[in-house]
């Protein structure tokens, strides 16, 4: 996984070659692209939240903010028609609007989900795990 920047543009780039993409893996180079010196001026990238415990082996996941106009696009053109997905999270920006760049070949799927949830009703001594992707 080769995630770049274009400090420039704002851009958080993926390469052609990588289709499927992280939450995780894309809060972990934000963060270290962030800690470079000579990137100490830049505004915060992105704001994540999440990994809270729920009880067990549950925690919610993981959501990243992306600030200040920057959005994730893919370095370069395709061969063909590809489909980059980004998964494992949610995704958004500072300003509603769409956290991808879209371009020639390039079809995004950010597979959005809500966390993991106990819920216990009256009496109930144990609850009912949900998970949905939506």
């Amino acid at each position: 996984m080769a995630i770049t920047f274009d400090k420039s543009a704002k851009h958080i780039l993926l390469a052609t070659t990588d289709v499927v993409t992280t939450i995780q893996e894309l809060a972990d180079a934000i963060r270290t692209y962030e800690e470079i010196l000579n990137n100490l001026d830049l505004p915060q990238i992105m704001i994540a939240t999440g990994k809270d415990a729920l009880g067990g082996s549950n925690f919610t996941g993981i959501t990243l903010v992306l600030q200040d106009g920057w959005k994730i696009r893919v370095d370069g053109v395709p061969a063909g028609e590809t489909q980059f997905t980004i998964n494992e999270g949610n995704l958004t920006t500072s300003d509603a609007s769409s956290p991808t760049v879209f371009g020639t070949n390039v079809k995004w799927e950010i597979q959005q989900s809500t966390s993991p949830t106990l819920v216990v009703g009256a009496g109930q001594s144990t609850g009912t795990r949900r998970s949905m992707n939506v």
